[in-house]
């Protein structure tokens, strides 16, 4: 209460909270602090918090207790099926749907039963969420045509939060071990994303092995993320013994702001051959860190690149290992691209997306909120 008068309130609920570990915790945060920043109540509700999210995040079963609330409304992040979205599909109070993208079933399947009936519960999940919601957000034009598709009546496109301020150190201990590696020679490749199936983690492990018999026999690749499917990763193992690469691949597991900062600053390409993004996080903090990005064409990666990277129509090993060596072997086009980057970055900088939610978002908390369904409209 200020004054005897309620405070508008808007509360994130989620599934699963990991800040640190994925994109959409730490978007989440920031989220939170524009709001509060804007006057705006705001907590975060999730059914699972991992360590790094305790004391930043609520239970989700005491999200109950604000929904009586009429200066309360809800904003939902969907990536996966879970039943807090059938609890958002429910509640009477006003709500808005963050869609982070679902990524296909199909990927997990030979993996991650788990995960494989949580992707398509999430997709069909989306076209309930979709209509209930009053205002839906998606990261990309990917990501928003999926959100007109399940029947969304409004759809708005900001850019994930991205906090580059995270980069601005690195961690000396890491950065010593890596520039000594590098005086070895060999080039340092780099993929950052969680060990998933859709990451495509063991097209790099064949591409790297394409590179070191084609032409760099001291190539490395670091792939810096948490584990998501453990069977997946068991079999990365055997391929990188298989494909004689065991040591030349560092899997450096889930890590600190400055560590991260550290393997980008000693990265000569950051390689995506992922099958599936709704934007690409990663992506851009390469183009910000100044290190070149050659990316598969897929999904929303070209709409995030926007230019600024080299994109490959194939996964496959040979044509990769050309377009890599094509790349550091040029010096004049390589910082042509780092050019590029660094400027289609700033497009993404937090004073740019700030703007976008408190002009977007903001207008749609508490009382704000039009009661009832929205006339179907599109923006």
């Amino acid at each position: 209460m200020r004054n005897g008068i309620s405070q508008v309130a808007l509360h994130q609920v989620l599934p699963s909270f990991r800040p640190g570990d994925d994109g959409i915790g730490n978007h989440v945060l920031l989220l939170q602090d524009i709001l509060r920043t804007s006057g705006v109540k705001s907590e975060i509700f999730a059914e699972s918090i991992s360590a790094s999210g305790l004391g930043l995040a609520r239970s989700f079963d005491l999200v109950f207790e604000e929904e009586a609330d009429p200066d309360v409304s809800f904003l939902y992040h969907h990536s996966s099926g879970s039943p807090v979205a059938d609890w958002f599909s429910r509640t009477p109070a006003r709500g808005t749907l963050w869609f982070h993208n679902v990524t296909p079933p199909h990927f997990f399947q030979p993996w991650d039963q788990r995960a494989t009936v949580s992707m398509a519960s999430g997709l069909r999940q989306l076209h309930e969420l979709a209509r209930r919601a009053s205002l839906s957000i998606a990261h990309s034009q990917y990501s928003a045509r999926a959100l007109y598709e399940a029947g969304a009546p409004k759809v708005a496109v900001i850019p994930p939060l991205i906090d580059f301020q995270r980069l601005a150190g690195c961690e000396k201990a890491t950065l010593a071990v890596l520039s000594e590696r590098k005086r070895s020679g060999g080039i340092d490749l780099l993929f950052v994303g969680r060990i998933a199936p859709h990451k495509a983690q063991h097209d790099l492990i064949r591409c790297l092995a394409q590179i070191r018999r084609s032409w760099d026999p001291h190539a490395r690749l670091t792939l810096v993320g948490w584990i998501y499917s453990q069977r997946y990763m068991d079999s990365l193992r055997t391929l990188c013994r298989d494909e004689g690469v065991g040591e030349a691949v560092c899997f450096a597991g889930a890590v600190s702001d400055d560590v991260l900062a550290a393997h980008y600053a000693a990265a000569d390409v950051f390689l995506s051959l992922s099958q599936h993004e709704g934007f690409g996080i990663p992506l851009v903090e390469s183009m910000h860190s100044a290190v070149p990005v050659i990316a598969h064409e897929n999904s929303a990666i070209g709409e995030t690149l926007g230019g600024a990277g080299l994109l490959l129509s194939s996964r496959e090993p040979q044509e990769v290992s050309n377009a890599v060596r094509e790349v550091v072997t040029h010096p004049r086009r390589q910082q042509h691209m780092i050019r590029l980057g660094k400027r289609r970055a700033q497009g993404f900088s937090m004073t740019r997306t700030r703007q976008a939610v408190v002009t977007t978002l903001l207008p749609h908390s508490g009382r704000a909120f039009a009661r009832g369904r929205p006339a179907k409209s599109r923006t």
